[in-house]
């Protein structure tokens, strides 16, 4: 009976696993690889996550962008072409959030957060960053940085 009770265990473990794995997938799982963003003398790392629009953005990598400012929230800068939007959309964002902007394939790097939500079509995250955001705070207009694949 004890082993019965074991291949029921390890049965319901495994199920349990395989739907999280499908549901994590559907969210936009944070992956291993990561974003080299460079401004001024300051190295910041932005964890990626997985989708189809990250995977585009990462064909137009490296790239050097100058951003500009939006009240004092994010840094923003237009990209030379559409991304891949079969992502999920968000209204709501967070601090260190990178994504892409739709309407006008728009980048925007949200380093504070005004309390409010964005507007529809909405943003696809495609990275976050960890730390270091403050150093955006010392460019009140607009910023140069590099964007690169972190080796």
């Amino acid at each position: 009976m004890g082993s019965k009770i074991g291949i029921f265990a390890f049965l319901v473990l495994t199920l349990t696993l395989s739907s999280y794995r499908v549901f994590a997938q559907d969210r936009g799982t944070l992956t291993d690889k990561r974003l080299k963003i460079t401004i001024g003398n300051t190295v910041l790392t932005a964890v990626l996550i997985d989708n189809e629009t990250t995977r585009d953005f990462l064909t137009l990598l490296p790239m050097t962008v100058k951003a500009s400012d939006y009240v004092s929230r994010e840094k923003y800068w237009h990209l030379p072409r559409a991304l891949a939007l079969t992502s999920d959309r968000q209204s709501e964002y967070e601090r260190g959030d990178l994504g892409f902007w739709i309407p006008n394939n728009d980048m925007a790097l949200f380093y504070n957060h005004d309390g409010s939500a964005l507007p529809n079509p909405g943003l696809i995250v495609i990275a976050k960053i960890t730390s270091g955001l403050n150093v955006f705070n010392q460019y009140p207009g607009s910023a140069n940085f590099k964007i690169e694949l972190a080796e």
